[in-house]
């Protein structure tokens, strides 16, 4: 369902801006000040032309083609922000991280800084641009309590565990429905080689229950609630909605950097009802 020629042209019609009128200097991070970003337009036209939906069939793409990108690098893997010649990083681990810390701070933030960015550097010679000025830009506009989750995105090797223990469903009459989620949450944070070390948890991470729809003889999900949790650990999350939810789960649209996603959602039995589909939200 991703229209990747779409995709690809908003992509290099966002170069003309991230290098080309920015031009970045050639040294650690080059890649994320070009590519990173050119991403981060792309999937906001894609966003808007096809709706949220698709962004989060594209994000679960992307944090697969950086799972395995890592796992067959012969090379010593590098924070986004200090990326070099790893194309897994800058392009699918970047798609991640600039649309998770976007989500995180809010559009109009991340989209000022960028602009900021762009002014001061439009058309600038020697020195040029380093990520470090892009990070002096971001740090300055983002709230201070956002700043712990972004050095984890562009400063470290973060990785979560998340996953849903245990979920049930009850019927509560007259078309109302509780959900429950039994919730698995942690943090840890990898050096070059693939060694973890753990991490305080103290994020904030989505929880959704949804149902699903037809349109144009496809499922499409529907979201039936969606919050922003802080989450410290395992914990326990319930749900009342006024339509049958057929799927539930934590980070359902793929924005934290996960490395077995796949337990992220799973079906629910509410006794009345079609069953559940299967594949994840988004």
């Amino acid at each position: 369902d991703i229209d990747y020629p779409f995709y690809v042209t908003a992509h290099e019609v966002a170069h003309q801006w991230f290098p080309h009128r920015a031009s970045p200097a050639r040294a650690e991070g080059m890649a994320f000040l070009s590519e990173t970003f050119a991403q981060y337009v792309a999937m906001r036209v894609m966003e808007e032309q096809f709706g949220p939906n698709l962004i989060g069939k594209y994000l679960r793409y992307e944090l697969d083609r950086y799972l395995l990108g890592r796992g067959v690098s012969r090379f010593e893997e590098r924070p986004l922000g200090t990326v070099h010649q790893q194309q897994h990083i800058y392009y699918n681990k970047g798609s991640l991280a600039i649309y998770a810390a976007a989500d995180l701070i809010g559009r109009d933030v991340m989209d000022a800084t960028l602009a900021q960015y762009l002014e001061r550097f439009d058309g600038a010679g020697p020195p040029y641009p380093t990520s470090n000025d892009f990070f002096e830009i971001l740090y300055a506009n983002a709230a201070p309590e956002h700043h712990g989750a972004l050095e984890d995105l562009f400063e470290k090797i973060t990785f979560f565990d998340l996953a849903v223990e245990d979920a049930s469903c009850e019927a509560l009459g007259s078309n109302r429905y509780r959900v429950s989620l039994d919730l698995t949450a942690s943090k840890a944070y990898a050096d070059g080689v693939g060694e973890l070390t753990p991490a305080t948890l103290d994020d904030v991470i989505e929880v959704g229950v949804f149902a699903e729809r037809r349109v144009l003889r496809k499922t499409k999900p529907k979201t039936l609630e969606l919050e922003r949790r802080r989450l410290t650990g395992d914990t326990r999350v319930i749900f009342e909605v006024d339509q049958l939810p057929l799927r539930a789960g934590i980070d359902p649209f793929f924005k934290q950097i996960d490395r077995r996603p796949g337990d992220n959602v799973v079906d629910l039995d509410c006794g009345d009802g079609p069953p559940a589909a299967v594949g994840a939200p988004g």
